[in-house]
């Protein structure tokens, strides 16, 4: 090899140097391991493959593996395993799902790892859809032609090369066979039709019917129908409703017109109301009339319940030849249901769709406020008011102050009695009480005051009541009160809201009372 560097710069600055070398051949390589991949395609999404060795060494362990890739050389899927060779030939099958059309690859190779020993194969298949089914289309109508129709028949489709047969019948309204025929068609090729054409028919309806077997199991079936008049009779009808939708139970009018008529042809017009496919007697049937071009009747309709109806009309000749016919469905919706719609009031009617104004709603929970007394030592105190000042005159000396509460309601109550020193707070479902001792000294002059409150849990309402201790003398207890409500000595005269007759200390036996420490 020679190489030469000038410089790009000056004329005279460049070197050159060769080199030789020798290529010699690899030494050889005794390989006698042989591998081959057979794949298979098939009509679907799955397809098959097996991986042959021959003339493996017995005792060596192999590298063997099987890859699916597509017409472009990508990997879509893999196996791969190691393999003692017990014996010197092996093959070993994999099966590929989930394809979809197309052509595909399987690459094979076995590789020893304690040799050079190795092999590669590989081979090609095909995926293809399943044949779609033959199907069979008729078509038939009367010529212009006086006694005559025209045919044709067409079948498609099918598994290439198969061998389908085609018979097919002719046959009057009454069920007699009129003519009929069998051809063979060959699927997968291109579409084939046969034509056929009758004459001398006598007027009436007719039915042409084919049929495509695959030895006996039918693939499919198809029919047309047509009218042979003996002349060409003309005429026209059409149905009308006001509307599409009607109310269950509701009247309406069906209109049928009838149009292009010849005067000298006697019609007959019939009808037909369908309900799920069959025919409701009540809401069918025909009338006849002659010698006008144009002709309307009106039908009416009553009592349906609610669902999905087909009405149609049709036009018929003298000779019983079907002339026109026209047809569509309507709706009838359920009838309204008036009562009260609001789930929350108590003559809710779960079957109601529009409210009619009459719900009737439960009057709204009341709550009775307790009723409270308070009595002091041995004297009670007259009924008062919750909120009110309670004014009492008491000697020197200690006295116990007691309130009581009672709700008829049977609600949670939290009671308090609050004086400068102290403040105590009781709580009871239904009744509760909370007392103190109060002391008052000699020639005691001033007020003291003593404040009791307490609250509904159920309506978190309050009132407080404030009792007012006046200065007491020295001497025997007063039984008199300086500010209630009523007359003294604790006699219930004209009790005000909020308490009742009073509660004695006897009375309240058994009732656990909270005592402050004692304050002078």
């Amino acid at each position: 090899m020679y190489a030469v560097v000038y410089s790009l710069n000056s004329s005279n600055n460049y070197d050159s140097d060769t080199d030789c070398f020798q290529m010699t051949a690899s030494p050889p390589v005794n390989n006698t391991l042989s591998v081959e991949v057979n794949a298979y395609g098939s009509v679907g999404t799955t397809a098959t493959s097996t991986l042959h060795a021959w003339n493996a060494t017995v005792g060596e362990t192999h590298w063997v593996n099987q890859s699916l890739t597509d017409i472009n050389g990508n990997v879509l899927d893999n196996s791969g395993f190691y393999w003692t060779a017990n014996q010197s030939n092996m093959s070993w099958s994999y099966s590929w799902s989930g394809l979809l059309p197309g052509n595909y690859c399987v690459q094979g190779h076995a590789v020893s790892l304690n040799s050079s020993n190795a092999d590669y194969d590989s081979d090609c298949f095909q995926i293809t859809s399943p044949p779609t089914p033959p199907s069979i289309f008729v078509y038939a109508a009367a010529n212009s032609v006086p006694n005559s129709a025209s045919g044709i028949i067409s079948a498609s489709s099918g598994q290439a090369s198969t061998l389908y047969n085609v018979n097919w019948t002719l046959y009057y309204s009454s069920g007699s066979l009129i003519d009929y025929g069998m051809m063979p068609y060959y699927g997968g090729g291109v579409n084939t039709s046969w034509s056929l054409n009758w004459t001398g028919l006598l007027p009436g309806f007719y039915c042409l019917e084919a049929n495509i077997f695959l030895n006996i199991s039918l693939i499919d079936s198809d029919s047309q129908c047509f009218t042979i008049q003996n002349v060409p009779i003309t005429g026209t009808i059409n149905v009308s409703l006001p509307s599409y939708t009607y109310i269950e139970n509701d009247s309406f009018v069906m209109a049928i017109y009838a149009g292009s008529l010849i005067p000298s042809e006697h019609y007959t017009v019939t009808w037909n109301l369908i309900d799920q496919n069959v025919v409701i007697p009540t809401y069918s049937g025909s009338y006849n009339f002659s010698g006008m071009t144009y002709d309307y009747s009106a039908q009416t309709f009553s009592g349906l319940s609610h669902g999905s109806y087909w009405i149609g009309a049709d036009l018929w000749d003298s000779s019983g030849n079907l002339v026109d016919s026209h047809n569509f469905t309507f709706i009838v919706a359920p009838a309204a249901i008036s009562g009260c719609t609001d789930p929350l009031a108590t003559n809710f009617n779960i079957n109601a769709t529009v409210d009619d104004g009459s719900c009737v709603y439960p009057p709204p929970p009341s709550n009775t406020p307790p009723v409270c007394s308070i009595n002091i030592g041995s004297i009670n105190s007259n009924s008062t008011t919750l909120s009110y000042s309670h004014q009492l005159q008491l000697p020197a000396g200690n006295h116990y102050i007691i309130t009581s509460c009672i709700d008829l309601d049977g609600d949670a109550m939290m009671l308090t009695m609050t004086n400068s020193s102290a403040s105590l707070t009781a709580s009871g479902t239904g009744n509760v009480s909370v007392g103190m001792w109060v002391n008052v000294p000699t020639n005691f002059t001033g007020s003291m005051t003593i404040s009791v409150s307490w609250t509904d849990g159920n309506y978190l309402s309050s009132s407080i009541l404030d009792i007012q201790i006046l200065g007491g003398s020295t001497g025997g207890n007063s039984s008199g009160n300086s500010g209630g409500s009523g007359s003294s000595g604790g006699s219930g005269g004209g009790s005000l809201p909020g308490f009742t007759g009073l509660l004695t200390v006897a009375s309240l036996a058994g009732i656990a009372i909270l005592r402050p420490k004692r304050r002078n």
